[in-house]
């Protein structure tokens, strides 16, 4: 199956283990910079799993986190050992439970040469990899009269890298997003990702591996999935010159890419407003090439079980886009979604 056409104009789901701790905040300012040439890594040899814990901003509270990064290499590895876990976060909340009932402001800006990238890598077999920037992964809950803003600006050439490499290994990157059992329950969630002359990689290349890129979505778990009771604005804009590339090459592997999408038993009961915007020589691209492999790309979308109670606008813009869709694997599968509701039957 291959679609190709240029547009212009108008557990696998991602379950965590958690760290026992848990944090409580009041008004909290968090703030990382880094300049000059600088390299960010975090590489884990084995762990161990470990209980939930609870991060918790209170109805008074207000948090703002903010990573600010020029001319740097940021990499997160699960080395070649086999069972490693790596998770780096930055301006993010992970946990057993994320309950925001105050001021949420995550924002992560990262700009430099195209010699600059974001990497989440899991090399190893059955290896497992976490990159967070400006989201929140775990049973996330909005309250009542909370606000929540993400925010993540990729600038001037930085790349995007997500890999699973590993057998049965598993990679997962997330941008403004949610990540886990999202309740957006009473309050406001405005998740926004700005790319500007970047490359947004997303690959799983080995036999049955699973790799998962959100921008600016809400990615459920198990059970509850994605429950949206009050307003959600969800906003990803492409600048000339990006590219968003998602593609399986291994037996059995499975590789999904979100652009202000909602995936797994999504339920919209208050108004979701779901963009995306394309602009100048920018590249769409969702591929499955292994055996029985999978690929699936979102953009202004939601996938899996969709329920619509409320107002929902799906809006893609593209001018000067390339969009492809292609399987040619035997028994391969690639699905592309563009401003549309995607139940698939049998399960994809």
């Amino acid at each position: 199956m291959w679609n190709r056409f240029r547009l212009c104009g108008a557990d696998n789901r991602g379950r965590l283990d958690r760290r026992s701790s848990s944090t409580s905040r009041g008004n909290i300012m968090k703030s990382l910079a880094l300049f000059a040439l600088s390299t960010i890594a975090t590489a884990a040899m084995a762990v161990q799993p470990t209980s939930p814990g609870t991060v918790s901003i209170g109805a008074t509270g207000s948090s703002t986190q903010t990573s600010s990064i020029s001319n740097t290499t940021v990499s997160n590895l699960a080395s070649a050992v086999p069972g490693t876990a790596a998770h780096q976060n930055l301006a993010s909340n992970h946990g057993g439970n994320v309950i925001i009932n105050g001021s949420s402001t995550q924002e992560v800006n990262a700009s430099g040469p195209a010699a600059n990238a974001i990497k989440n890598t899991a090399a190893g077999s059955g290896a497992y990899a976490l990159q967070d920037l400006s989201s929140n992964a775990g049973n996330v809950s909005i309250g009542t009269g909370a606000v929540s803003k993400q925010l993540t600006n990729v600038l001037d050439g930085t790349t995007l890298d997500n890999h699973a490499t590993g057998d049965a290994s598993n990679a997962f990157q997330n941008l403004s997003s949610n990540n886990g059992n999202v309740n957006v329950n009473a309050g406001t969630s405005d998740q926004k990702t700005t790319l500007n002359a970047s490359v947004v990689k997303n690959d799983a290349q080995a036999n049955g591996t699973t790799a998962i890129q959100n921008l600016s979505s809400n990615y459920g778990g198990t059970g509850a999935g994605v429950l949206l009771n009050a307003n959600s604005t969800q906003t990803t804009t492409f600048n000339p010159g990006t590219d968003a590339l998602n593609t399986t090459s291994g037996i059995n592997s499975f590789a999904v890419q979100n652009f202000a999408s909602n995936y797994l038993d999504v339920t919209v009961n208050a108004a979701s407003i779901q963009t995306v915007t394309a602009t100048g020589n920018t590249d769409f691209s969702n591929t499955a090439f292994g055996l029985n492999s999978k690929a699936a790309q979102n953009i202004s979308s939601n996938f899996d079980n969709v329920t619509i109670g409320g107002p929902s606008t799906q809006t893609a813009f593209f001018s000067g886009a390339l969009v492809t869709n292609e399987a040619n694997g035997t028994n391969s599968r690639a699905v592309q979604n563009i401003s549309s509701n995607y139940a698939p039957s049998p399960a994809f």
